[in-house]
């Protein structure tokens, strides 16, 4: 995979899949880490929305080793043009119980009326689907979109499909890097067990503007880990 070519289709389409990033090893792993957690706090019903971890990384510092993936900063730097800052980290487990569609919604959260004017992306989420997209998992549902094109008014029912949306597929252990200026949704799987997915929002180290969703990211519970992974240092810290 070419994290320029990957980076063109986030300005293509809104998004691009990075397939299977993480082997089953790791995925068992995060898995494991999500679930922990989910048990230490009595292990409620994933009713409605399901269960969120936000903010993740000093509630569940062990993920943290798994953001030191060279492909997926690569093609963030691509698209950011800019080295990545890490902003925000949070996670939802959901199954069966769960909302049968997740609405939707975009993160952009700034002036919308500047896009048609901007000259590059400014902050993107990683979307980690632990389980994969797909109908069995539970898909990411998009509309895609150029980087430039307006931030259109919802076109219809925001639990409703609308013209022109997809569903993105990708296998276990993928990442999608998408805008957050694209609408995007989710539909509950078809499988019993849990869906596993958690993520991020990064934007570039020289754009310092704040953002509603930010949240907390170098916490001193992962002090060990940026030690033996000097990546995760650059996300976190100005280096």
């Amino acid at each position: 995979m070419n994290p320029e070519e990957k980076a063109r289709e986030i300005y293509e389409q809104g998004f691009c899949v990075l397939p299977a990033v993480y082997n089953a090893d790791e995925c068992r792993r995060m898995i494991e880490i999500m679930d922990a957690h989910w048990r230490d706090r009595g292990s409620p019903p994933l009713e409605n929305f399901g269960f969120n971890i936000h903010p993740m990384m000093p509630q569940t510092p062990d993920i943290a080793p798994f953001l030191d993936q060279p492909l997926v900063i690569e093609t963030t730097r691509e698209t950011l043009r800019d080295d990545v800052r890490l902003v925000h980290l949070g996670a939802r487990m959901s199954d069966r119980q769960s909302a049968e569609r997740i609405e939707w919604h975009n993160h952009y959260a700034w002036d919308a009326a500047s896009i048609p004017r901007r000259e590059r992306i400014e902050r993107v989420l990683w979307g980690i689907y632990v389980d994969g997209s797909n109908a069995e998992a539970g898909p990411l549902i998009a509309l895609p979109r150029q980087f430039i094109q307006p931030l259109h008014a919802p076109l219809g029912e925001l639990s409703a499909a609308w013209p022109g949306e997809v569903e993105v597929s990708a296998p276990p252990g993928s990442v999608v890097i998408f805008d957050t200026a694209l609408w995007h949704a989710a539909r509950r799987g078809s499988k019993a067990t849990m869906r596993h997915l958690w993520g991020c929002h990064v934007q570039g180290w020289n754009d310092d503007r704040t953002h509603p969703e930010d949240n907390l990211c170098d916490v001193p519970e992962i002090a060990e880990y940026k030690r033996t992974h000097p990546t995760l240092r650059s996300l976190v810290e100005r280096v």
